[in-house]
């Protein structure tokens, strides 16, 4: 049995925990939150990178199946940027060949465990990365670039509400009855620079209810649909 050195840790770490099933995020929650950890939870890939770049967690641990962005590529966004560069990643993987976990650590996972992932060895590869020797960081000029730099960027990469959009709301009639809608708000994010997101809120001025517009499909629907 693998001890856990962080077991009486006497400052609560912050956990990110990419899973999509919510029910495997509640068993591991289970263990860890006894063990000292404070645990956050994403369900998707970009949102397991808006949470991790606007509040930096101890550790990441990613499950490789993720939607809309797998765990490879996450863990790779997460190297990219300055504020999530250094941050240790844990990686579930659900295929346990050589191919595959190489595939982890070149996405740049800091330990790989294979699934079925029992607590035990979950603890045990947070105990591995709490060991390691902390990651050298740059000179003090050079940090400040970049936090100056990621502040000013990072507004662009986190999902938020605002009425004046980068991008101008179109002129939308109903599907329903043909009245024209109403702009309400929008909601602005993205994963990158490269693939900035913008959904537009309108309401039917005649009751027919709520409709969303993305800009990147061009579509009109109704939200939670």
């Amino acid at each position: 049995m693998v001890a856990n050195p962080l077991a009486h840790a006497a400052v609560p770490k912050l956990v990110l925990l990419a899973e999509p099933s919510v029910d495997t995020f509640a068993l591991y929650k289970t263990y860890l939150v006894p063990r000292r950890y404070v645990v956050e939870h994403a369900l998707t890939g970009p949102e397991a990178l808006a949470k991790a770049i606007a509040d930096p967690p101890d550790v990441v641990i990613i499950e490789t199946q993720l939607p809309i962005i797998d765990g490879f590529a996450l863990c790779a966004l997460l190297r990219d940027d300055p504020k999530t560069r250094r941050v240790p990643i844990v990686m579930i993987a659900a295929d346990g060949r050589p191919l595959e976990l190489d595939r982890a650590r070149r996405a740049g996972a800091t330990v790989v465990v294979v699934k079925p992932c029992a607590p035990d060895a979950l603890f045990a590869a947070l105990a591995r990365i709490d060991e390691q020797p902390p990651v050298p960081s740059d000179t003090h000029a050079v940090a400040s670039a970049v936090t100056t730099h990621a502040r000013a960027k990072s507004r662009r990469y986190e999902r938020y509400r605002t009425t004046t959009p980068p991008q101008a709301p179109p002129a939308l009639r109903c599907p329903q009855c043909d009245s024209a809608l109403h702009y309400e708000q929008s909601y602005v994010g993205g994963v990158t620079q490269n693939f900035p997101e913008q959904w537009d809120q309108f309401r039917c001025p005649s009751g027919c209810g709520i409709f969303q517009y993305r800009h990147r499909t061009r579509s009109l629907r109704r939200p939670f649909c």
